[in-house]
């Protein structure tokens, strides 16, 4: 996994590009001043977040999937489920 900033001009975001070992971006961790983040794939399908004040990450649904900053987690679960779809598609 290799990991790109960007800052955001107006929004005082942090945006994090994740990427693969072939450089192909898999998704988008926006950190906001607070240590809050927005979590989304490649297309900017929201898949969840991080909420600093509670310690806890959640997918967009409100499940929350544990304790701590986990957003990175949110975007490999994405890629699992979607790569379990095709395969059942076969």
């Amino acid at each position: 996994m290799e990991a790109e900033q960007e800052e955001g001009e107006s929004t005082k975001m942090a945006k994090e590009k994740i990427r693969d070992e072939k450089g192909m971006i898999l998704g988008f961790i926006d950190t906001d001043s607070n240590g809050n983040t927005k979590v989304t794939n490649f297309q900017g399908f929201l898949l969840g977040g991080y909420d600093s004040r509670l310690n806890v990450t959640r997918r967009a649904s409100g499940w929350i999937i544990g304790k701590g900053n986990q957003s990175s987690r949110l975007i490999y679960e994405n890629i699992a489920e979607e790569q379990a779809k095709k395969s059942r598609r076969r």
